[in-house]
């Protein structure tokens, strides 16, 4: 049975499918002229790579990807990156925050800038 619960997933496991969607999410929004690395017209190919390496850094463990769904479809992203550091490890980044562009302005974007700022909080009180 499908939910239609928005929810927003921090540091899911990265499978084949969710890399997918994120590449596909990601070609969207820069096909319908978000500010997100590429210019358009682009593709999967081109934004693969950087992709790949995002995705890397996620499994290091040097970033954080937060992702929102309702029900199976991806709605958005945002990744997290806390600094390294020791002196300005309290720094955090939000890097790369994407919502499918049919959904802007629906509060998407807002719910993953809260959610991850609240897992940047945790993370910090992880590390006192």
């Amino acid at each position: 049975m499908r939910s239609n619960r928005f929810s927003i997933t921090v540091d899911p496991g990265l499978t084949a499918l969710l890399r997918r969607e994120i590449v596909e999410l990601w070609v969207l929004a820069t096909n319908a002229g978000g500010s997100v690395g590429f210019l358009p017209p682009t593709t999967a190919a081109i934004v693969r790579p950087v992709a790949n390496q995002m995705f890397r850094d996620i499994e290091k463990g040097s970033q954080h990807l937060l992702v929102g769904r309702e029900g199976d479809e991806l709605q958005g992203w945002v990744v997290l990156e806390m600094n390294a550091m020791p002196r300005v490890r309290h720094w955090a980044w939000l890097k790369r925050l994407m919502v499918l562009p049919a959904l802007q302005g629906r509060g998407v974007g807002r719910q993953l800038h809260d959610a991850a700022i609240e897992h940047a909080r945790a993370l910090r009180l992880e590390q006192l």
